[in-house]
């Protein structure tokens, strides 16, 4: 009995084989190899009523350290202030999406003064001085939103609450 390991490789895996006799082999191991096409996010950040963005290059970096073992990269831009009103005269609100409506009016302003959009590009828009409305009205705290599959995301920076 030969008791040395063969490694035999297969279109999508490696066996490893161990001769138990002249004409017969047992696999003692099999290891399915599976690989990943790299792929690029894109992100534009976009500050809604002048909003100070973060810096750019770190958090890029940082997004790339956390993306790299999925095999992902993220490639950050930055598009000019939206200027909107706010539906409440005061603050940007978040709030009033169901199963009709994803977005909040003030969401929906911002987008729309975006203008023009790349379709390979998620936006995320961050604003300042944003308050949730729960379904009875009350005011909660929320760090942002963006909706399963949507191209469109919030960051926000500062809580009125």
């Amino acid at each position: 009995m030969d008791s040395t390991a063969n490694a035999q490789a297969l279109a999508d895996s490696i066996a490893v084989e161990k001769s138990t006799s002249d004409t017969t082999t047992e696999v003692v191991g099999k290891l399915n190899l599976v690989t990943f096409e790299p792929k690029e996010i894109n992100i534009c950040l976009v500050p809604v009523n002048d909003v100070s963005l973060p810096g750019i290059q770190k958090l890029e970096k940082e997004l790339n350290d956390i993306f790299r073992p999925a095999v992902a990269s993220v490639r950050l831009s930055t598009a000019p202030s939206v200027k909107i009103q706010y539906a409440d005269g005061r603050n940007f609100v978040h709030g009033g999406s169901g199963p009709l409506s994803v977005y909040s009016a003030d969401e929906k302003s911002a987008i729309k003064a975006l203008g023009t959009q790349q379709s390979d590009t998620y936006y995320l828009f961050m604003a300042k001085d944003v308050v949730k409305l729960d379904p009875d009205g009350n005011r909660t705290i929320v760090a942002g939103y963006m909706p399963v599959g949507r191209q469109f995301g919030f960051i926000f920076e500062q809580f009125d609450v």
